[in-house]
């Protein structure tokens, strides 16, 4: 199994063009739909079925083992979107995630495929919903714009923190441990735990205060993670942001050698850094680290397997 994935990975590659829209660092030269599609396809069954599936239910071979547990496609349900509550993502926000992954969780960032990859995979997965068929694209929300990060607006934020009882999940001092942090599921009833907000490498969609107010204000669809568009004015989900933001820490030394989130703090440190080696060969490390993490799952199916096989029934 290992031989032909190594096969797949090396396919990729070789026949990867430079096809992408401009918002991806390419140009609209577009390739026809039905090669997108079987590329998306051949990417998707190398890439992303070992955990969502083959028909994308979030039910893959290593779903078990994981914590959150992979994204079911077929619901349409998505938790980083930049389009108002309960809405589709854009390609964009499919895109961004693809290329970043999710921190925090075994969904790693595939920055180091090549952008056409990405993004038939992103095409290719929009196919598992009749959602995308049904509705029309669905455009971003306004950014607004940003208040400056000052004495004033972490004040108005931290108060904002306790009005809206954000502790009761994040804990008071944003931990990730407050007291209803234990029972929290997602809707399709897995265990779910809020983010440690000490933490900004774990952040799923992005650590700047800009990506935070839109977790504020989108929510996250599928989580218990409200939006809060409606119930907070603009200015005021801003100075939220502000606070949670002045709560973050850089990585410890350990957390940066070992730990399940180790490759996620490299990433952060790296990407606040000056351009260096590191920044430089980060993406290639993080590939090795995730076709690791693909073999290290490969093995432990094949051992689960072999013991079926070999325990008297």
């Amino acid at each position: 199994m290992v031989i032909r994935l190594w096969i797949g990975i090396c396919a990729l590659f070789v026949g990867a063009t430079s096809w992408s829209p401009v918002w991806a660092g390419g140009e609209d030269a577009a390739p026809t739909q039905t090669g997108i599609m079987q590329r998306g396809r051949l990417v998707y069954v190398l890439r992303c079925a070992e955990c969502h599936g083959r028909d994308g239910r979030g039910d893959g071979r290593a779903a078990a083992f994981m914590t959150p547990r992979p994204r079911d496609f077929t619901t349409g349900a998505f938790k980083i979107r930049s389009t108002a509550s309960g809405e589709l993502p854009t390609d964009k926000d499919l895109f961004r995630t693809v290329t970043r992954g999710m921190p925090g969780t075994r969904m790693p960032a595939w920055d180091f495929l090549p952008a056409a990859d990405r993004l038939a995979v992103v095409a290719y997965l929009k196919t598992f919903s009749p959602a995308f068929a049904k509705s029309a694209p669905p455009s971003p929300m306004a950014e607004g714009r940003p208040i400056r990060m000052t004495e004033g607006s972490v004040a108005r934020g931290r108060a904002l923190y306790d009005e809206l009882k954000c502790g009761d999940c994040h804990g008071a001092e944003g931990r990730g441990d407050g007291t209803s942090s234990h029972v929290l599921v997602d809707e399709w009833g897995h265990s779910i735990r809020p983010a440690d907000l000490t933490r900004p490498w774990t952040f799923r969609g992005g650590a700047d205060a800009g990506n935070i107010y839109l977790r504020l204000t989108t929510g996250m669809n599928g989580s218990p993670m409200p939006a809060f568009a409606d119930a907070v004015p603009e200015a005021d989900r801003r100075r939220l942001a502000n606070f949670i933001r002045s709560l973050a820490r850089e990585p410890s030394a350990e957390e940066l050698r070992q730990g399940e989130d180790a490759i996620w703090a490299a990433r952060y440190v790296a990407a606040r850094s000056r351009p260096t080696p590191l920044r430089r060969v980060l993406p290639v490390a993080a590939g090795l680290a995730t076709l690791g993490l693909e073999i290290a799952i490969l093995r432990v199916l094949k051992s689960r397997r072999t013991m079926a096989l070999t325990t008297p029934r």
